[in-house]
């Protein structure tokens, strides 16, 4: 049997594996197995935490393409996905591509510090004509000062890949919806 749960524990949903004439069975079988279990769960910016037997490149590229994350251990062994990992030379110890820092996560497409993820998300919207840099662009970002130039900090944010594509919209536009319902309610 296999289950999706919650972080508190709660099934969310499960598959019962009934052997090779299972239609699960086969080449793919871990990628069609937690592709049953999410359904009716994409396009809602969840993260998937799953064991290293399930965990694969095409996974990872098939959830996110359903705005869905992916967290586990690539084993070099796996089918598809070994070549890859081993090219890649992906490493424990990543660092936040802005400003140097230790960071685990990917935020906005690029790995990156927090403080550097909430730097953008205040930021991006506003664009590059927000900033004016007084050193015509060429300002070296690292984590002593980072916060001298919010031109040239943006520019390298936007420059290793950060989107605002990637933003979650769905919690300003309830917001918005919200603040004009009421205002239509006052109103009357």
């Amino acid at each position: 049997m296999y289950k999706l749960a919650a972080t508190n524990g709660y099934v969310w949903n499960y598959v019962i594996y009934t052997g090779e004439q299972d239609s699960t069975a086969g080449v793919g079988h871990a990628q069609t197995v937690v592709m049953k279990l999410l359904d009716g769960l994409d396009g809602c910016y969840r993260t998937v935490v799953a064991d290293n037997f399930f965990t694969s490149i095409s996974l990872a590229e098939c959830l996110l393409e359903h705005d869905t994350y992916l967290i586990g251990t690539l084993r070099t062994n796996r089918v598809g996905s070994g070549g890859r990992v081993l090219e890649e030379n992906l490493s424990r110890g990543e660092q936040c591509r802005i400003c140097g820092v230790p960071a685990k996560y990917s935020y906005f497409g690029v790995i990156s510090c927090n403080p550097c993820k909430m730097f953008f998300k205040r930021n991006a919207n506003a664009g590059q004509v927000a900033f004016v840099c007084n050193f015509d662009g060429q300002c070296e970002i690292n984590i002593n000062n980072r916060h001298i130039c919010s031109a040239c900090r943006l520019a390298k944010c936007f420059k290793c890949g950060m989107s605002t594509d990637k933003f979650r919209t769905s919690r300003n536009i309830l917001a918005k919806v919200q603040a004009q319902r009421q205002l239509e309610w006052s109103d009357h």
